[in-house]
């Protein structure tokens, strides 16, 4: 018998190898005396016992290889320990939240009204010792200090709106009896701008960014392009503390989490400071025909800022952004000007998040030099499409002593930052003053694009916001090229992205905390709210 785990396979010996080594056994015995023949004798049992064992291993072998149809006997499975145990259902949670057509893609944004019900279905009778429905917003962040071993974390509840309970909701003995369904209503307006309560920055200008809406961050559909360490909720929270019968105490609470896309309108363009590594406006280059050839002249392309892309607060899709690409040729000799084209382009969200409150904004200024809590950046690239409508058209014009880029509607602040190539031009290049400052006939040239940004079905473009904890601001990067000379440039724009408002929802239309607070334009339509931190 050969066994192998469970499987066990009977061999049967044939009865010829039993007499081949019964006769050895038996000659031995015949020719020697008494002595040798006991002396054999065990000899030959040890031997046969040898060969069986041999032959019994050889025979199991091939017969499991070569039988198609093996004995096999499998040992029954052994029941799950525990199997027997009946599974006990916990109890379903006596509160819940609902909100009136509601649905797990929908949006809501500043002036959006939020109404439903809050249920009370006790199993048991319970008497009500504190009970509340809220509002909230809030936000959280890990900064993970891996040098460290460290992972701070930090939370700001930024929102918190009180919805007042009807006296008629609950029995005036506060007692909720077993098998009956509470109903308590509930209606909230998103504001436009949160409680003064919310930041205490003594920069005015800081505090104002700080103290508009931020927008849900972690829990869209799709990729928000953020780090998943950071987090913005919004929801109805509904909670209450009650006695049972018993005289135990019990706490309830339950969340119904929503989207909110906040209206953010445009803003003014930035004040970029000089020398900020973060944006280029202009770059000059110089075309050659190849590599070993001479210089055919220099290139300079510039823009201003581009208008701020608005995106639409229920289907969260972005507008095109158009550029003008203003292009100047001074030209070595008698040397025509070469085909401009766009070649790429791509938006860049960069997302700064801390543990304390940011004393600065991360598009407009720098780094402070002393920081009491790590910030941190998650950059994250996109491609966009861009296209041009037509191909620059080359003018003709006397150089002027000092040329300078033309700057669009939206430009810079600072009228330096276009005229500014030292820090781009090379030692080699030295010489590109000289001959943009001599008689030589200059062109010029506008290039006009278009680009597309991403869709909310591949990525999500959040608006450009800075709070306490979390900032979002963009970079557009578009890339020019020469045609014939391979030549490229690189230009890096500050892009802003606002929210529109739903309907005719404006600044004047959505409601703030000072109307809610003192009941004004809104007396008729907004509940009576209770701020608090």
């Amino acid at each position: 018998m050969w066994r192998m785990g469970n499987v066990s396979s009977s061999i049967s010996l044939p009865a010829s190898c039993f007499s081949f080594f019964l006769s050895i056994t038996v000659n031995c015995t015949v020719t020697l005396d008494s002595c040798l023949s006991i002396t054999y004798l065990h000899f030959g049992i040890n031997y046969i016992n040898l060969a069986l064992q041999s032959t019994t291993f050889i025979m199991s072998a091939v017969q499991v290889l070569f039988n198609a149809t093996p004995n096999i006997s499998i040992a029954p499975e052994s029941k799950r320990r525990g199997s027997w145990v009946p599974i006990r259902r916990k109890s379903e949670c006596p509160l819940d939240v609902s909100i009136d057509r509601h649905f797990e893609a929908k949006i809501y944004t500043s002036g959006s009204t939020i109404t439903g019900s809050v249920s009370l279905s006790p199993q048991t009778s319970i008497t009500v010792d504190a009970f509340e429905i809220v509002f909230t917003g809030t936000s959280s962040t890990i900064v993970q200090m891996l040098h460290q071993g460290s992972t701070p974390k930090s939370s700001h509840k930024f929102l918190l709106l009180k919805m007042p309970i009807p006296e008629s909701a609950l029995p005036e003995n506060g007692v909720l009896e077993a098998g009956f369904t509470y109903q308590v209503p509930f209606s909230f307006v998103i504001p436009y701008q949160l409680p003064s309560a919310a930041c205490k920055h003594r920069d005015p200008t800081i505090r104002e960014r700080h103290l508009h809406l931020p927008p849900t961050i972690g829990s869209w559909e799709h990729d928000d392009m953020a780090v998943h360490t950071i987090n913005i909720n919004y929801a109805v929270e509904a909670r209450g503390s009650f006695q049972t019968g018993k005289g135990k105490s019990m706490t309830l609470e339950r969340t119904h989490p929503v989207k909110v896309m906040p209206f953010v309108p445009e803003q003014p363009p930035l004040h970029i400071v000089p020398g900020n590594p973060r944006y280029i406006l202009s770059q000059e280059k110089t075309i050659r025909k190849d590599i070993l050839s001479s210089k055919l002249g220099f290139i300079r392309a510039s823009t201003g800022q581009p208008d701020s892309v608005i995106i639409t607060s229920d289907k969260l899709q972005p507008a095109d952004c158009s550029l003008n690409i203003d292009l100047e040729f001074w030209p070595n000799g008698k040397k025509e000007p070469p085909e401009i084209y766009a070649k790429s382009a791509a938006i860049k969200a960069s997302t700064y998040y801390s543990t304390g409150h940011m004393s600065f904004l991360p598009d407009q200024h720098n780094f402070p030099s002393v920081m009491p809590n790590p910030i941190l950046s998650f950059v994250l690239d996109e491609d966009a499409t861009v296209s041009s409508s037509s191909k620059p058209a080359w003018v003709q014009t006397s150089s002027s002593p000092t040329p300078s880029p033309s700057v669009s509607r939206r430009g810079s602040e600072n009228p330096d930052i276009g005229t500014e190539p030292s820090r781009i031009t090379s030692r080699r290049g030295s010489k590109t003053s000289d001959i943009m400052r001599s008689e030589a006939p200059r062109y010029t040239a506008t290039l006009p694009i278009s680009i597309t940004l991403p869709s909310p079905d591949n990525k999500i473009l959040l608006p450009t916001f800075h709070s306490c904890l979390i900032s979002r601001t963009y970079v557009l990067e578009v890339v020019l090229a020469s045609r014939a000379h391979g030549s490229s440039f690189t230009l890096r724009l500050p892009l802003q992205i606002a929210v529109e408002g739903q309907g005719e929802t404006g600044v004047n239309h959505v409601p703030t905390y000072e109307q809610v607070q003192a009941n004004q334009d809104l007396f008729d339509t907004l509940p009576t709210y209770n701020i608090g931190y």
